[in-house]
């Protein structure tokens, strides 16, 4: 993707989850399934289909760096819940 897109994405508060797929370097069904999990919060505009992200790369980092550990996503759930 140009520079000049990745700039304009990364200003936005919100962002697609294609979006956020697209700048955190990783597939787009990659975050449809953390989401799927409850990993990654997100939420819709007036009851349309398309996700909404908050900056939530961070969360993501997280859970990236706890999978390089050979976390198992059980695990890495359960870790999350004890958090909230």
């Amino acid at each position: 993707m140009r520079k000049r897109i990745i700039d304009e994405i990364e200003k936005r508060e919100l962002l697609k989850m294609s979006e956020f797929a697209e700048l955190n370097k990783v597939g787009y069904s990659m975050i449809k399934f953390y989401s799927y999990l409850g990993l990654l919060s997100f939420f819709r505009h007036n009851k349309r289909l398309a996700k909404y992200y908050f900056e939530t790369s961070q969360r993501f980092e997280e859970i990236l760096r706890l999978r390089q550990k050979w976390q198992t996503m059980a695990d890495i759930i359960l870790l999350k819940n004890k958090e909230l």
